[in-house]
């Protein structure tokens, strides 16, 4: 019998989105999957196994999904199982679009497309992780994402970063590359998530007080992996020259995150991290960010290495300031002198531009515009349509 045609696709399209981390498929793709179920694409899921992942499936009305272990590292017998899984999968869903997602992700994505005959391979490039690399190991991902490329049909950029690096690199053929909109790969929720009127004062004060925050203090906010691409140790320093500095605030550090042994930091930082009680981590937080910005000042992300900041619209979102190295994705979700101020990856500077928000007027000055600024540019209602554009093309 004839597939029924709706009036959104030439076809019935059967998308399967592969990633590695369940976390990562609730942040990167999250209500995507309900809202092309609502325009007429059965949506599937392949991720590592969560105790979430029955609950999210329903709720955003997946058609079937499957948990496999997808190991971040190569694991070749394990990466082989993983690849026969999901190409047993691919056939007894009749999937014809194929969404691979982060390193390990893409590879399993192409791999199992072009051993199924799968006609359309998206991958999306969330960063370049090669950036930080040199010599041989830089050679070698370059050389693989290329290799990616060549076998898949349109490659999704996070940020414009990511395309220019790309472009200059000659990772893709011509007109591969795409960027939904301004960039990220699905946007956020700024009306029903992050939305500063949305907060419940209760449960905003509990958090607050749970941990030892004063309505008084200035709060130097981070959030994300605490390793040195992230340039934890640059923030760690410029927190201590603004102690030193003035003595007279309760200046505060919040680090939203935790240690991580790929790219760790140096133990001295660890130590003070863990022994100065004005800095305070939380470890990773799975829900109710949205609660956790509103308790900085600024939040601040000098990093070396980043496909996109998501974290900062996310604050900007929730009207708080941001500051962002401009060397990387970062740069594309700032704007400057609008929702916050670029920083150099340097103790001194971070400081001085951290500084700046000492003044509660300029503030909320910040906050304010930059939230409206990321509402028209990152809003999922924004984004998720230029998606549909992805799928639609040939």
């Amino acid at each position: 019998m004839p597939e029924i045609m709706n009036h959104n696709y030439p076809r019935k399209v059967r998308a399967l989105e592969i990633i590695n981390l369940f976390s990562s498929a609730k942040i990167f793709i999250g209500g995507q999957f309900r809202y092309f179920k609502e325009h007429g694409v059965d949506m599937h899921l392949i991720c590592s196994p969560d105790a979430e992942l029955d609950d999210f499936a329903k709720e955003q009305q997946l058609k079937s999904y499957e948990a496999i272990e997808l190991n971040r590292q190569l694991s070749p017998m394990k990466d082989l199982a993983a690849l026969y899984r999901i190409c047993k999968f691919i056939k007894r869903n009749k999937v014809n679009v194929l969404i691979g997602h982060q390193p390990k992700g893409t590879l399993l994505t192409v791999l199992a497309g072009r051993i199924m005959g799968v006609p359309k391979i998206i991958l999306f490039a969330h960063g370049t992780f090669y950036e930080t690399e040199t010599g041989l190991r830089k050679a070698i991902f370059i050389n693989l994402e290329r290799f990616l490329s060549f076998f898949s049909h349109k490659v999704v950029c996070v940020s414009p970063f990511v395309m220019q690096i790309r472009e200059e690199l000659k990772i893709d053929l011509p007109g591969k590359r795409v960027i939904l909109g301004s960039g990220t790969c699905g946007g956020i929720d700024t009306e029903s998530k992050y939305h500063p009127d949305l907060i419940m004062k209760e449960q905003f004060q509990n958090i607050q007080t749970g941990y030892g925050f004063l309505p008084s203090d200035f709060v130097i906010g981070f959030s994300g992996r605490l390793v040195r691409d992230k340039g934890i140790m640059e923030l760690v320093d410029a927190y201590r020259i603004l102690v030193d500095k003035h003595p007279e605030k309760s200046i505060k550090l919040l680090l939203v995150g935790d240690y991580e042994e790929r790219d760790a930091i140096p133990e001295s930082y660890v130590n003070i991290i863990d022994g100065d009680p004005s800095i305070i981590k939380t470890g990773f937080i799975r829900e109710g960010m949205e609660y956790y910005y509103p308790l900085m000042s600024v939040l601040v992300l000098p990093s070396y290495r980043d496909g996109f900041g998501l974290s900062l619209i996310e604050a900007s979102a929730m009207q708080v300031p941001v500051l962002a190295s401009d060397i990387t994705g970062c740069r594309d979700a700032i704007k400057e002198n609008v929702s916050g101020h670029y920083i150099k990856i340097e103790p001194s500077d971070i400081a001085s531009k951290i500084e700046m928000y000492f003044d509660a007027g300029l503030a909320v000055t910040i906050g304010k515009s930059g939230r409206q600024w990321v509402r028209e540019h990152f809003d999922h209602e924004v984004v998720w349509p230029h998606m549909r554009e992805v799928l639609q093309s040939k």
